[in-house]
């Protein structure tokens, strides 16, 4: 009982697609010419973006433009601090010399006070020694002169005291205390010789002056007491 209704529902599905068959071919014959496109319907909104694509290959470089014009110069910035000193320079070639100043005004009176007294010749082969007026003029004092006698040969001049020519005799000075201001030259050894003059140079002091040591104000039987002001130390 079963196989022939099996049998039934395969041929009743078969009439079924025979049926479709001939239906749709009847409408593909009996379909008639397009008729008149209505009109556009309204504009849907706008979808969603949509995901991004990849990058495009990057274009060619373009060419440089032109430089453009120059700006407005700005403002002028503070100083900067001042930086260390170079190393001295070598020295340059000395200058040409200036020109002379004008002469200075005289300067007061020197107080050298030197005097140069000639004397005439004398011949010590025949006498020992010689006396020699000194002049004093007013305010001068023999305490303040100094006498530099000089005997005077053809070639040479001898300090007195000292040796003569050739070293063949010896002279010595000496001068008065008390009495007339005189200066005498003694033939002391030798047997002397010709002298054509003798020169002496007269030097007067302005001032005395005493050259003797002031003592410091200490006791010199203290031995601390002179050792503390020298700064001796034990």
């Amino acid at each position: 009982m079963k196989k022939p209704k099996l049998i039934s529902e395969k041929l009743l599905s078969l009439f079924w697609i025979i049926c479709v068959i001939i239906i749709s071919a009847s409408c593909d014959s009996l379909q008639g010419d397009q008729g008149i496109p209505g009109e556009d319907g309204a504009i849907g909104p706008q979808g969603p973006i949509g995901i991004q694509g990849p990058q495009g290959i990057p274009g060619l470089q373009g060419a440089t433009g032109p430089s453009g014009p120059i700006g407005l110069t700005g403002t002028a910035g503070p100083a900067g601090p001042v930086g260390p000193a170079g190393p001295a320079g070598t020295d340059g070639p000395v200058g040409p010399a200036g020109p002379a100043g004008p002469a200075g005004p005289a300067g007061p009176t020197g107080n050298g006070n030197v005097t140069l007294l000639i004397y005439d010749q004398v011949d010590f082969r025949s006498v020992l020694n010689r006396s020699l007026t000194i002049p004093l003029l007013p305010g001068e004092v023999r305490e303040r002169v100094l006498l530099l006698p000089f005997l005077i040969s053809t070639v040479f001049s001898y300090q007195v005291p000292g040796p003569g020519v050739a070293n063949a005799s010896e002279y010595r000075s000496f001068i008065s205390v008390t009495g007339p201001f005189t200066l005498g030259i003694n033939k002391i050894t030798g047997p002397g010789e010709l002298y054509n003059s003798i020169r002496v140079f007269k030097i007067v002091a302005n001032s005395t002056v005493n050259g003797r040591i002031q003592l410091p104000d200490i006791d010199l039987e203290d031995y601390n007491a002179v050792a503390e002001y020298y700064g001796f130390k034990d």
